[in-house]
C-alpha cells in the first residue's frame, strides 16, 4: 500500500503501526469524551480547566491526522472533522465561560445588557448539548476505526469554580509611564476609527427566525470579514495594555477600565462569531447532523442575533465613551495657516482637512473672521471657502486638538496636496494615512 487512503483496518502492518500511534494521540481527547457517561456532565464540561485541556487535546490529534493525510482518506476524514469541531466548540465555549466570569451582569457599565446575559445562558446550554453530541459521535467513530478507549475518563473532580472566591491581594504599585494623556487620546482615536468602519459586520436588527439569515452568512458576513475586525480589535487591546493598563491613570479615572471592557468583550464576541462562521462554512456535514438532534438552536441565530448584534452595541457604547475621554484628555491649541493658493478650499483640500480631523476623532474648528466652521465636515469647509473667496482672506485659524493641528500644518506646507493648477502632488510620509 502506498498511501493511507488505500488502507483499511487490520489490512497490513503499516496500518497497524499507524493505528497504534493514533491511539496514543487520541487518548487525551477520548478520555474527555468519556465524561458524557458520568453523572451531571454539564458542570464538568463548561469550565475552563476542562475546555482548555479539550482545546489542547483536540489540536494535537487534529494536527497528527492532518500530518498523516486524514483529510484525503475516506475512512478517517469524518473522524478528523469531528475532532476539528470539538476543538472549535471548546474554544468558543471557553470564551463564553470567560465572559460570564470576567464580566458579571451587575457591573455598573453593563447594566443595560440584561438580554445579552440572558442570551449568554442560552448559548452556554447550546454548547453543552453540542459538545456532548460531538463527543458521542467521536466515541462511535473511534470504535469503528479500531481505536480503543482509555482505561479512565478525564479527571473532573476539580474545576476553576472551586477557586472563584480566592484572590491574591492587590499590592502592586501603579506606575507612571510616558505621556499618559497623549496615550489615552491615541487609544480613543483608534477606537473611534475602528467604530466608524465597523458596519461590514454590524447587525442592527434582530435576526431571530429571519428567513434571509442563511443568505447573510456567508454571503455578506463571513469568517474573512469578521477576522479583519477581530485583528483590529485585538491590536487595540494590545495598544491599551501597553500604554494604559496598570498605569496610574486607571486609578484616577474609572472610565478607562470601562473602555477596556468595551474593547475586550467585542473582541471575544468577534472571536466567537468567527469560529462559528468557520464551522458553518467549512463543516456543513457536522452542522447539519447537529441540527437534526439539537433544535431549535441555530448557529446562524447566535452569530447574528447575539455575537455580532451585541458586539455592535458594545462598540457603540465604547465609541461614546471614547469621544467623552478624548474631549477630556486632548490638548487644545491654535494655529494660523494660509489658504490653498489660487483655488482656495475647494473639494480636494477640504476633503484632506476633514480626513485629518476625523482621523483623530476630536474637535477642530476653522475660524474665518468672526465665523466658526466645523473642520471635520467637508461641507462646512467648502462653505468657509466661499466666505474666504468673497472677503479675499489669506489666512485662517484652526483651533482644537494639537495632534490634528500639527498635521494640518504639514498639509498646509505642501499647499494642501496640490499645485497652483489644482493637480495632486505627493503628500509627506507623516500624512500617509490620508492615502
Amino acid at each position: 500500500m502506498d498511501s493511507l487512503k488505500e488502507m483499511a483496518p487490520n489490512q497490513n502492518s503499516l496500518y497497524s503501526n499507524f493505528l497504534a500511534i493514533a491511539q496514543e494521540y487520541a487518548s487525551g481527547l477520548l478520555s474527555q469524551c468519556m465524561v458524557i457517561d458520568e453523572k451531571n456532565p454539564e458542570k464538568k464540561i463548561m469550565n475552563r480547566i476542562f475546555l482548555s485541556s479539550l482545546i489542547g487535546n483536540a489540536r494535537v490529534l487534529e494536527d497528527f491526522l492532518d500530518d498523516h493525510g486524514a483529510k484525503q482518506n475516506r475512512n478517517w476524514f469524518y473522524f478528523r472533522e469531528l475532532v476539528a469541531a470539538a476543538r472549535g466548540f471548546a474554544q468558543t465555549g471557553y470564551l463564553i465561560v470567560f465572559i460570564k466570569k470576567r464580566y458579571p451582569p451587575d457591573s455598573l457599565e453593563l447594566k443595560d445588557f440584561k438580554r445579552f446575559f440572558q442570551k449568554l445562558t442560552e448559548v452556554q446550554k447550546f454548547h453543552i448539548k453540542t459538545i456532548r453530541f460531538i463527543f458521542g459521535k467521536i466515541l462511535v467513530r473511534a470504535n469503528k476505526l479500531g481505536i480503543k478507549l482509555p482505561e479512565h475518563p478525564f479527571r473532573t473532580d476539580v474545576d476553576d469554580n472551586d477557586f472563584e472566591n480566592t484572590k491574591l491581594p492587590v499590592n502592586m504599585g501603579r506606575v507612571i509611564y510616558g505621556d499618559e494623556e497623549k496615550d489615552i487620546a491615541k487609544i480613543c482615536s483608534l477606537y473611534q476609527n475602528l467604530a466608524e468602519n465597523f458596519d461590514p459586520v454590524a447587525c442592527y436588527t434582530d435576526y431571530r427566525d429571519h428567513k434571509y439569515s442563511n443568505e447573510i452568512v456567508p454571503e455578506v458576513i463571513n469568517e474573512e470579514c469578521i477576522r479583519k475586525f477581530e485583528l483590529e480589535m485585538h491590536n487595540l487591546e494590545s495598544v491599551y495594555d501597553t500604554y494604559i493598563n496598570y498605569k496610574s491613570s486607571e486609578d484616577k479615572d474609572a472610565r478607562l477600565a470601562h473602555l477596556r471592557n468595551y474593547i475586550s468583550i467585542p473582541l471575544h464576541l468577534l472571536e466567537i462569531a468567527r469560529a462559528w462562521s468557520h464551522f458553518y462554512e467549512r463543516h456543513p456535514k457536522i452542522h447539519r447532523e447537529i441540527h437534526k438532534e439539537i433544535k431549535p438552536a441555530c448557529i446562524l441565530d447566535f452569530i447574528l442575533d447575539w455575537a455580532l448584534y451585541y458586539c455592535r452595541k458594545f462598540v457603540a457604547y465604547g465609541k461614546n465613551l471614547a469621544e467623552e475621554l478624548l474631549h477630556d484628555y486632548t490638548s487644545k491649541g491654535s494655529v494660523e495657516l494660509g489658504i490653498p493658493k489660487n483655488l482656495g478650499f475647494h473639494l480636494r483640500p477640504a476633503t484632506l482637512v476633514s480626513k485629518i480631523v476625523n482621523h483623530y476623532g476630536s474637535e477642530v474648528h476653522m475660524i474665518v473672521g468672526e465665523d466658526k466652521f466645523d473642520a471635520s465636515s467637508i461641507l462646512n469647509i467648502t462653505w468657509a471657502g466661499g466666505k474666504i473667496a468673497r472677503d479675499n482672506i489669506e489666512k485662517v485659524t484652526f483651533v482644537g486638538d494639537k495632534r490634528a493641528l500639527k498635521d494640518l500644518e504639514i498639509l498646509a506646507s505642501v499647499n494642501y496636496g496640490e499645485d497652483t493648477m489644482g493637480k495632486d502632488i505627493p503628500l509627506p510620509k507623516e500624512l500617509s494615512y490620508l492615502r
